[in-house]
């Protein structure tokens, strides 16, 4: 099977506690090499003949900052270009789609301690989401291998492990239940913003995000619409570093949910 394409959600804001933007992280990095100071001396000969000339030599002074920044720069959210997306019902002027959306977390060293993960829906004003997946803490029993049995009931919601809860009212589609790639997660405590809008978001939170994640919707279209597009933007935190109270804020690129 080829491997997907992905698009980079790549640090440009430092944030504070309240994950409001207090910086580009390109000022971060004017500040610390302003601090640059002279470490040796080079011979330069300008022309043939000509008595060398000993010039100063400056380069970036070794500092907790500037490891710091090679951290920031160096980190990235890998989102596939494409999402996985499954027409599973049609009713009166609405297609119902099931659309799943992979994500790697790539750093060079330490873990993650808190991430949020937005998507905005566009043509917002044509498209909603009426659920998302994962939603609340997830029960490790039901996780194997990284993948959790998943359904989708007739009111267009994630229902996780519905066999074992004896539910039968599920979607008649080819894959309901299927088994979704959640990815290696590790008692995560997970919020999702709610459905019924274009705009959807997921906090991860606590110390088991690893380094890849994928996030479930299902999506409300009226039928004419052959094009879905989504906004995605990250925020992380990382544990036991500088910046315990804040964190950092991906710049923000569009990825595709349908394409027909």
């Amino acid at each position: 099977m080829a491997r997907r394409k992905s698009v980079a959600l790549e640090p440009k804001y430092l944030v504070d506690q309240h994950w409001k933007v207090s910086k580009r992280v390109v000022k971060l990095q004017g500040r610390i090499a302003a601090r640059t100071h002279v470490v040796g001396t080079l011979e330069v000969t300008k022309r043939t003949g000509a008595k060398p000339v000993r010039k100063a030599v400056t380069t970036l002074a070794p500092s907790e900052e500037s490891e710091l920044l090679k951290l920031i720069r160096n980190s990235r959210i890998e989102i596939a270009e494409a999402a996985e997306t499954k027409k599973i019902a049609s009713e009166g002027k609405y297609d119902y789609l099931k659309s799943e959306i992979g994500m790697n977390i790539v750093l060079p060293r330490g873990t993650i301690r808190e991430l949020r993960f937005a998507a905005n829906l566009v043509p917002g004003h044509r498209v909603k989401v009426i659920d998302g997946f994962p939603k609340d803490k997830i029960d490790q029993r039901s996780i194997v291998g990284g993948k959790i049995t998943l359904g989708i009931d007739k009111a267009f919601q994630f229902i996780p492990n519905p066999v074992a809860k004896g539910l039968t009212q599920l979607l008649n589609v080819d894959l309901d239940p299927w088994e979704f790639r959640l990815g290696n997660v590790k008692s995560v405590k997970v919020d999702f913003s709610g459905g019924l809008t274009s705009f959807v978001e997921w906090y991860f939170r606590r110390n088991g995000i690893r380094n890849n994640l994928r996030v479930a919707l299902v999506i409300r279209k009226l039928k004419g619409v052959k094009s879905i597009q989504a906004k995605v933007t990250a925020f992380w935190s990382y544990k036991d570093h500088p910046f315990r109270k804040g964190g950092i804020r991906s710049d923000e690129k569009v990825i595709e949910i349908l394409s027909e």
